[in-house]
């Protein structure tokens, strides 16, 4: 579960646009595992930056501990900057911040407590986004059948896949909904892949519904509870 819980914090809840229309926008997610709440997240943007968290609620946090954070800066170029991502999961932590001297370089300085930092390059055959500036293309070119992204999220570049698969009415805390569902396959060199759903709104603004994946201890679901605009109540 380490491996999925450490794409999939990011992969949905990473879901904010610098676009005027959500411009001060606070979203805030309910996470299930195997049907029990598992913990929250909660998306933001401030002093220029996009922020993305997820904790697990007190049952959870006494077994299964998570605590991590991203922060974004993306370019004209709808590419990142600069990104800081913050990892407390069952009591290891590690911090990463990247930088992006072109669309396919990173640079990436690694932090662990009572460690020297470690720095590394990595280079890429395609541009390279984390996972806010993903989501962000995506809400700003909304209703693609298909499209594909190459992500970091430390040493790793993950492969994402999105494909449209149908329109369709959902229930959610927010009440009914029209949206459009995707299929999307994570994968990297070796044996790892992600197979997810992910449900968009039909709307200009194309807020992140739900998503739906599955791990060893069963179905993992994210959903929407509260949007909140700025100025709003």
């Amino acid at each position: 579960m380490n491996k999925f819980l450490t794409f999939i914090t990011f992969l949905f809840l990473s879901g904010l646009s610098y676009s005027n229309a959500t411009a001060g926008e606070r979203l805030e997610y309910q996470v299930k595992v195997a049907g029990v709440d598992f913990g929250t997240g909660v998306l933001f943007k401030k002093d220029k930056k996009l922020y993305g968290e997820l904790k697990t609620n007190s049952k959870w946090g006494s077994v299964y501990a998570v605590d991590n954070s991203m922060a974004s800066w993306i370019g004209e170029a709808k590419t990142p900057k600069r990104t800081e991502i913050d990892f407390r999961m069952r009591g290891k932590h590690i911090r990463f911040d990247f930088t992006y001297p072109t669309q396919k370089t990173v640079k990436i300085t690694k932090w662990r407590p009572h460690r020297k930092p470690q720095k590394y390059a990595v280079k890429h055959q395609a541009a390279v986004y984390d996972f806010l500036s993903m989501i962000e293309d995506i809400r700003k070119s909304f209703s693609f059948e298909k499209r594909s992204y190459s992500i970091i999220t430390g040493r790793r570049i993950y492969d994402v896949n999105f494909t449209q698969v149908k329109e369709e009415d959902i229930t959610t805390p927010v009440g009914v909904k029209k949206a459009v569902l995707y299929s999307v396959i994570a994968t990297r060199p070796g044996s790892f892949r992600q197979e997810m759903r992910v449900w968009f709104e039909k709307s200009p603004d194309a807020v992140p519904l739900k998503l739906v994946g599955n791990t060893k201890l069963g179905m993992f679901e994210v959903s929407l509870v509260k949007r909140l605009l700025e100025g709003s109540k």
